[in-house]
């Protein structure tokens, strides 16, 4: 199936762009959008316009597997974290297509393992969720 992917620049941050965009996606393709998920666990309702979109996958990326780890990498406040686990909570819920790619090169195996297990529920569908590691970083 051919694709179309949206990454970089959080792209849903201009969500009514971001349907126009979607709107013009053939329906022969698969629509791949990448999030850091925090504007979709902020604004529950957000996924729902989503669902009519049969050919629509989102990555919610997630930066780091604890809130402390999240906060080192992104310098963002560390309840943020929270937010990515709602968004994939919220897209779930609405029948969303999504799975998590997880940074884990700062975390400690213990703490990738208790991401696995988080008893949010969220998790429990992505046991086997991606890894992503950085090259290189700087942490401050």
């Amino acid at each position: 199936m051919a694709q179309v992917r949206i990454s970089r620049s959080e792209p849903t941050i201009a969500a009514e762009h971001l349907l126009k965009v979607l709107g013009l996606v053939p329906e022969n393709f698969l629509f791949i959008l990448e999030t850091n998920g925090i504007l979709i666990g902020m604004r529950k309702g957000m996924p729902r316009v989503c669902p009519d979109l049969p050919a629509l996958h989102v990555r919610v990326s997630l930066k780091g597997t604890t809130k402390v780890v999240f906060s080192r990498l992104t310098g963002a406040d560390p309840a943020e974290f929270e937010l990515q686990l709602k968004a994939l909570e919220n897209l779930i819920k609405e029948g969303v297509s999504c799975h998590p790619p997880v940074m884990i090169s700062c975390s400690t195996p213990k703490n990738v393992e208790n991401l696995r297990k988080e008893p949010s529920g969220v998790q429990k569908n992505f046991f086997h969720f991606e890894e992503e590691e950085l090259d290189s970083i700087s942490l401050h």
